[in-house]
């Protein structure tokens, strides 16, 4: 029996090149709706039910290891923490699912081989790329803490989306999303959400950063 091969889709694809990809991967199962994987399992016979996370130990051990490398006092040390939070992300995906189907046998090889690997010759930037790299493996399937850790550091390294149907986000310029606009009831119902000063005055488009957000990325 071959290997399973996972095949992902560029970001942002128009609808009309989806068939230049037969062999897409998709994430069946269910985090939190039962019927979530219902629309490529007709037959609804094949169904996971896990717990939606919200914070595991994995996101822990790689809070820990960015506010060493921030130099945080009581941190710890920013490689065994890393290196701990990656371990931790693999044992809590095999808690989950019968512990034959995923390997122990290349953990250490991935920590400490290819651009997974600490190097003590690695500057700040390197460091923060990798820890946050790991971090956004870890926290799947939450995607919006994900996308923040995104806006607030600039990692991972993300392919530029194909197509932007926000005019004022240039995908052509390797552009992303800033922010989700407010919703119909937040517009009706919170005055602030339509002020002048919305966002230090910049309104409240997909193309304007909030406060918070670093400017790391474009």
């Amino acid at each position: 029996m071959d290997e399973p091969v996972y095949a992902g889709i560029p970001n942002g694809l128009p609808a009309s090149e989806l068939g230049q990809y037969p062999d897409r991967s998709y994430v069946w199962g269910a985090m939190t709706m039962p019927n979530w994987n219902t629309e490529h399992n007709k037959e609804g016979n094949f169904k996971v039910l896990i717990r939606q996370r919200i914070m595991n130990y994995a996101e822990v051990c790689l809070l820990k290891a960015e506010a060493a490398l921030r130099n945080y006092a009581g941190a710890g040390n920013a490689e065994q923490n890393y290196l701990a939070g990656i371990q931790a992300s693999f044992d809590a995906e095999r808690s989950t699912v019968d512990k034959d189907l995923y390997s122990t046998e290349e953990d250490e090889a991935y920590k400490t081989t290819g651009s997974v690997a600490w190097s003590s010759a690695s500057d700040f930037e390197g460091h923060l790329k990798q820890i946050i790299t790991q971090k956004w493996l870890a926290v799947y399937p939450n995607g919006v803490e994900a996308w923040s850790e995104f806006r607030r550091t600039g990692y991972p390294v993300l392919n530029p989306v194909k197509q932007s149907l926000e005019p004022k986000i240039k995908a052509e310029n390797g552009e992303f999303i800033k922010k989700l606009r407010y919703v119909d009831d937040e517009l009706r119902e919170n005055p602030n959400a339509t002020s002048s000063a919305l966002n230090q005055g910049k309104g409240d488009g997909l193309h304007v950063r909030v406060w918070w957000d670093t400017g790391r990325y474009k």
